[in-house]
């Protein structure tokens, strides 16, 4: 399992004094008592920095333009849809969100942070005891995974606390991962990653990460993205949210040769009930 893991991941992604296996069962462990687990220091140094550069270039260049920008996604994802950046500030959340779909043509801009989503969303599936290469792409039960990137601009950026589950429901929690682009401290002032832990204890997790470690959690467990105050950029982290596409957008008419105008759009009507 180990090597078949290493092979799926580019070679310059992960610190080489990693021991994946030692790894993922420390990672086990603590978050089945705990939570969630920081694992420090899991990616490599130069690759750390080369998502950071990605991610603070593009929304240097696009968040400029938030009156111009669709509503950010939350939910909702059509099977075959267009990648998407979007803004929204209302009462539950405030933020620039790109996400990017592979079933899509890779954004040339992000390389480096997609490919670190992909292959941690793949170590998380080996912590969560699913197959390797679960949710790469649409299965039967409609499940998949795709990433996410996140601006929290200063001033007040935000997500109110929720929990998360699978699309399935299963009772088994699923685990979720962070990777911090910016730095409670150093990038933005206040807020920041807030889990309510097992013992019901508050952590703000980005108080303990530092570049190059990755946050793992259950999405089970209450968490929120407070409040940014003044700072240089703003909150700026990524992750592979596990979803669902919506049934009916795999459905359509495969031929349209002999069908009638009338017949076509009971179809439609059909495959949407």
């Amino acid at each position: 399992m180990f090597e078949k893991l290493r092979s799926k991941i580019p070679i310059d992604i992960l610190n080489k004094e990693i021991d994946l296996e030692n790894f993922i069962s420390k990672a086990r462990i603590e978050i089945d008592k705990n939570g969630y687990f920081i694992a420090k220091k899991l990616i490599s140094n130069e690759w750390y920095h080369s998502c950071r550069k990605e991610a603070i270039e593009y929304f240097n260049k696009y968040s400029c333009k938030k009156n111009d920008l669709p509503t950010a996604l939350r939910g909702n994802v059509s099977a075959g849809m267009a990648d998407l950046l979007g803004y929204e500030k209302n009462t539950a959340w405030h933020l620039f969100r790109y996400c990017g779909f592979r079933w899509n043509k890779p954004n040339i801009e992000l390389i480096k942070v997609l490919e670190t989503s992909h292959s941690l969303s793949r170590i998380r599936n080996v912590i969560y005891g699913n197959d390797l290469e679960y949710g790469d792409f649409i299965e039967e039960n409609n499940f998949f995974t795709y990433t996410s990137l996140s601006l929290y601009p200063l001033g007040g950026g935000f997500l109110n606390k929720h929990i998360d589950f699978k699309p399935s429901w299963n009772i088994k929690p699923m685990i979720h991962f962070k990777v911090e682009l910016t730095h409670k401290g150093k990038d933005y002032n206040n807020g920041g990653l807030y889990l309510t832990d097992k013992s019901n204890n508050s952590i703000c997790l980005s108080d303990y990460v530092d570049p190059t470690d990755i946050i793992f959690f259950e999405g089970s467990q209450p968490h929120e993205i407070k409040p940014t105050g003044s700072g240089k950029l703003g909150r700026i982290a990524f992750f592979e949210i596990p979803a669902s596409v919506i049934p009916s957008s795999r459905k359509c008419i495969y031929s349209g040769d002999g069908i009638s105008f009338p017949k076509k759009v009971l179809i439609k009507i059909i495959n949407l009930l």
